[in-house]
């Protein structure tokens, strides 16, 4: 009698498990990019009383007669389905349409470069980001974003946090017919002016950041209050990095790497050095094998597969949206009737225990 119990017993803890899935499905309902969990049961091993027999001449077989011993907990898989799509009109949110991951910067890692390993960076779809006070592109919990200056298939060649100043100063020097010569990046209020190098007047212009968009493959274009911009070419190859196109003058283009179209820009700091804003991303061969680890951050587990690395819309990686965040992908119907599915099972289960403990109760009161 008590195998039976101990049947029922299985069959209560592996429906709560179920239901902590399942609350935790519910919990997440607007949850950014969300991925929701499903609870898979297994057999435990049955009590055979009889294995069977073939049959022989006039006799038939007979089937197995086995009694099973309960139910256990299989598997915990996650759903890495599509989720609806948000638009926010918000520079900072980014949405994957598509496969992949964005990859930040675990914390207390100084940088995520090649031959760092899988350890130094998280993967996420979560791409509710903001700038903070340095520049930074971070997630809510302030891990700095990552992003790539080009990609030889899994090897990033460059890898930095996605920085995109909030203010710097730039400085030009005019010649009389009012044309630019050179340029040179500082630091607001740091930087001190130049003197001019082609007998011209140098002039600062202090600018601050006023919105940036996101192409499909991840390249950033920020727009500062000056009219100037910097963006970013996506062509591998290409050693101009990060440019610097005056808009309200000569509409001379200058790349911080080389000479421009009538003159050269100067970096004053180290700190504006170029870099690549085309944000890293991660192709996952088993998104299942993942590990969570809170915050929307997951980590690449031993069975999570092999990893590649690229930017999107290549690469199996897909397109990425500015202005928009991706939705849960929690199936609210679905989850209510899982729910009540896994509520009558542990009440009947419960239902089974309660039998059996008047059963035995019985037949403790027939031999006394």
């Amino acid at each position: 009698m008590g195998t039976g119990m101990y049947t029922a017993v299985s069959g209560i803890d592996a429906n709560q498990t179920a239901l902590n899935v399942i609350s935790n499905n519910i919990a997440n309902i607007s949850t950014v990019s969300f991925k929701s969990s499903q609870a898979d049961f297994q057999t435990l091993f049955s009590q055979t009383y009889s294995a069977g027999t073939t049959p022989t001449g006039n006799v038939g077989g007979t089937n197995p007669e086995q009694v099973g011993d309960g139910v256990a907990l299989g598997d915990i898989t996650q759903n890495f389905s599509q989720g609806g799509s948000q638009f926010t009109g918000r520079d900072t949110d980014f949405m994957i349409q598509g496969n992949g991951f964005f990859t930040v910067l675990e914390p207390n890692v100084a940088t995520a470069g090649a031959g760092s390993g899988a350890g130094a960076y998280y993967l996420t779809r979560a791409g509710n980001f903001t700038l903070d006070g340095s520049g930074d592109l971070v997630t809510a919990d302030g891990n700095k974003v990552l992003g790539t200056a080009t990609v030889n298939g899994d090897n990033p060649l460059t890898v930095t946090p996605v920085n995109i100043p909030n203010s710097f100063a730039l400085f030009k020097e005019y010649n009389a017919s009012n044309q630019v010569l050179h340029t040179w990046i500082g630091v607001k209020g740091v930087s001190a002016m130049p003197a001019p190098m082609f007998g011209g007047t140098v002039q600062e212009q202090d600018v601050t950041l006023q919105n940036f968009s996101l192409g499909v493959e991840g390249n950033v274009t920020a727009t500062y209050s000056n009219g100037d911009r910097i963006t970013v070419r996506t062509d591998p190859t290409s050693t101009n990095q990060r440019e610097v196109m005056d808009l309200t003058s000569d509409g001379s283009t200058f790349s911080t790497s080389g000479s421009g179209t009538t003159g050269t820009v100067t970096v004053l700091n180290a700190a504006l050095t170029p870099q690549q804003f085309q944000l890293r991303m991660a192709i996952v061969g088993n998104p299942s094998g993942l590990l969570s680890e809170g915050s929307n951050n997951f980590g690449i587990a031993p069975n999570a597969g092999t990893v590649n690395l690229g930017i999107g819309s290549s690469n199996g990686v897909g397109q990425i949206t500015g202005g928009a965040l991706e939705s849960s992908n929690v199936d609210v119907a679905k989850e209510f009737t899982n729910m009540m599915i896994a509520q009558r099972a542990i009440e009947a289960n419960g239902k089974v225990v309660t039998t059996q403990s008047q059963v035995i109760q019985t037949l403790i009161g027939l031999v006394q």
